[in-house]
Order: structure tokens, then sequence, then C-alpha cells
């Protein structure tokens, strides 16, 4: 579909609008803008942008920040630990909630969104207090959302907040649901796009327009042909001109270490020593220090 279509869509007065997008079509583009535009039209009116990570809280900013304090930008943990402070008592909580969440470790901010979307359920009007306040709300990589964490969202939607959701259900970073007693299940995204009043898709490779094309293209290729049943790809053939594809087998003991044999890591090593810049991105802590470790401190990580 077109950019067109999706910002018609998007200043609809649809409660919820969906739009489905690859990496690079567009998804942040055109959440910053919308959300420049709804507080650009009125001055009551404070957009709430909710983001899975704080890379992703500062690429907002940076797109929006002719707009400055109209519009609240915030992870989705930090909304929901928010209200968990206000209300902790409810939620026999304490008062610090941050130390609580530091005490139950990895999955303090799992535990927390149970709680919370429970809270929400049983009290629509807290829920309602904060459309109220942000009476549009944008769902950055909303793929990434627990049940709980949906459920928050559908709290908003539920109390006249007018909801849009960008996400890529193909980028999903899954979870073990069974880590936390009581969580919702994962919401479906089948019944997510079909409850919208508007679902939108993007298929337009923006971020390799001024790049390499061949690349965009082959990843959209890729993705329709995943996403068809029983769809594989062949990393050894077919691929973009510009693209090297480098085997090595990890060699590391530990859970989440990264090591290499001398002869498997000497293609890295060449092609790490002819970048200017470089930046690796790892899900885990102990990956990111392994890593670390194995270029010898010269990226960022």
């Amino acid at each position: 579909m077109s950019d067109a279509s999706v910002r018609a869509a998007l200043r609809s007065d649809a409660p919820l609008v969906v739009v489905e997008a690859p990496a690079g079509c567009g998804k942040t583009h055109h959440g910053a803008d919308y959300a420049r535009e709804v507080a650009g039209a009125s001055k009551s009116t404070r957009p709430l942008i909710l983001t899975h990570t704080h890379a992703a809280c500062s690429m907002f900013f940076d797109r929006t920040k002719n707009i400055g304090p109209r519009i609240e930008i915030r992870t989705i943990d930090s909304v929901i630990a928010h209200i968990a402070t206000a209300y902790h008592a409810g939620l026999g909580l304490p008062a610090d909630t941050a130390a609580w969440i530091r005490q139950r470790g990895e999955h303090g901010y799992t535990e927390l969104a149970v709680k919370v979307s429970r809270l929400l359920a049983r009290h629509p009007m807290i829920a309602a207090s904060l459309a109220e306040r942000h009476p549009v709300v944008i769902c950055d990589e909303h793929q990434d959302s627990s049940g709980d964490q949906h459920a928050v969202a559908m709290a908003l939607l539920s109390q006249k907040a007018r909801v849009r959701v960008f996400a890529d259900p193909m980028q999903k970073i899954f979870r073990d649901k069974k880590a936390v007693p009581g969580c919702r299940a994962a919401y479906d995204w089948g019944d997510l796009t079909r409850q919208a009043q508007m679902f939108e898709q993007l298929d337009t490779p923006h971020r390799w327009n001024t790049g390499c094309r061949e690349l965009g293209a082959w990843t959209l290729r890729a993705r329709r042909t995943l996403a068809t049943p029983g769809g594989k790809i062949d990393l050894r053939t077919d691929l973009p001109p510009s693209v090297s594809l480098i085997f090595a087998e990890n060699q590391a003991a530990t859970k989440l270490d990264y090591r290499l044999l001398s002869n498997d890591r000497r293609a890295i090593d060449a092609f790490e020593q002819r970048q200017t810049s470089l930046l690796i991105l790892t899900r885990y802590n102990p990956t990111a220090r392994s890593l670390r470790s194995f270029f010898n401190r010269r990226i960022p990580l």
C-alpha cells in the first residue's frame, strides 16, 4: 500500500489503526510525523508514544524535537511502572516501585505488567484518566509487546484513546511466557488486525533508497517467502552483490558467550578492520560483554 493511504488512515477518526511494515519501510517515520501533526494541530492534545527501548525513545525524540514537550515519549515499561507507583498500595507494592523491580531480577517488569494490566481491568477509571491526558497513543514495534503490555494499550483504547499500532510480526522477539505465573497469553496478530477499523501495510524499502537498493528488494522478497507456510530462503545463493556471507561456528562452552576458532574469525576480523564505523547489536548483556572482548573493545555495543 502507498504511504499516502497510511497517512490517511492515521489521520482518520478510527479508534484503532494497525500498520504492518518490514524493517526500513517507514514505521518510525510515519509514527513521528503523525505525532508531530497531532501535537501541532492542538495544544491541548498531547500524544503518547510507547516504545520498547530507550534507543527507540531517543530516535523519536530526535524526530519530534521541534515539538518538544508537547509529545510524551516513554517505554511501555516506564508507563507501567508509573501507574504502579501511583497505585502501589492497591497493588500491594512498596512506594519505591523501582527498588521492587530490581529485587525481582530479570522478570521484575514482567511481573509488574501482570499486576498493572489486572489493575486496569478492575478499575477502568485509571485507564480513562490516562486516555484523557493522552487521547492519541502510538505503539511502536508492538510485535514485542507481551500479552500484559498489549492489554495495557488496549485498556487505553477501551477508554476512547485513538490507538495507532506499528509492528512487524515477523520481527517478534519470542519470550518465555511461563516464567511469570498469571501472565496473559501472547496476543494474536491476526485477531488484532481484524479488530482494527483500518489495517494498512507498507512495502517500500525507504531505508535503502540512498544505499543498496538491491538489498532492500532482496529483504522484502525474503520476507514474503518466509511469510508463506513452509517458505524457505537459501542464504548461499541469489544474494545481492554487496552482501558477503561468512559461516563461523560459535565454539563457546558457556551460554550466551561468543568464541570462534582462529581460522573462522580471520575473515570477520579483516572485515571489521576495514570499517570506519560499525555497530553490533545483540539481544543479551552477557553476549554483548563477550563480543566486546572478542573485538578487543574497539566496537560500541
